[in-house]
């Protein structure tokens, strides 16, 4: 078993080049008729930022006032941003894994629109803090999927896999 780590916009492109069998990602909401695709819930992402940044002094923060300030965001190399998370500025930073936002948001960089499961321990220690945006009434939720190729035949243990992703997944609390 090898693990790779891609942004979520490049994992059908991996698939498809046979790179490997099954990836999980942040749906782009695109079909491709060579993947087997298994919705298996949603990741709700909120706007985060730095304990010490100045949008933290803000009590309502609306669309105008993030344009002002760096944002972070993932994209692959390749790829362009989700379409479910654009830019709110030009002012952007392109990290593409999630470990590397966060360390630019801890060295108060910018802001981004982070997993909420992930960067919640990281509020609760006050090592981040969650923007009061006046646009977002509720967190953003984006599809998340388990895709895997039909191009090859499935032996007993890839497809054993593939199933276990999609009920471990399905359990989760995401």
């Amino acid at each position: 078993l090898e693990l790779q780590s891609y942004p979520s916009q490049e994992i059908v492109g991996v698939i498809n080049s046979g790179k490997a069998s099954i990836g999980i990602m942040i749906s782009d909401l695109v079909v491709d008729k060579n993947i087997l695709s298994r919705y298996v819930g949603n990741v709700e992402f909120i706007p985060v930022c730095h304990y010490k940044s100045e949008l933290t002094q803000k009590t309502s923060v609306n669309v105008l006032d993030l344009s002002q300030y760096r944002q972070i965001s993932i994209r692959g190399q390749e790829t362009a941003e989700l379409i479910q998370n654009p830019s709110f500025t030009d002012k952007v930073f392109w990290c593409n894994n999630v470990t590397s936002v966060i360390s630019l948001l801890k060295e108060n960089i910018g802001w981004a629109y982070m997993p909420k499961h992930i960067v919640k321990p990281m509020v609760d220690s006050n090592e981040l803090a969650i923007i009061s945006v006046s646009f977002d009434k509720k967190p953003w939720a984006m599809p998340v999927e388990v895709l895997m190729t039909k191009d090859i035949k499935a032996g007993p243990a890839l497809n054993w896999l593939f199933n276990e992703f999609t009920d471990v997944l399905l359990n989760a609390t995401l």
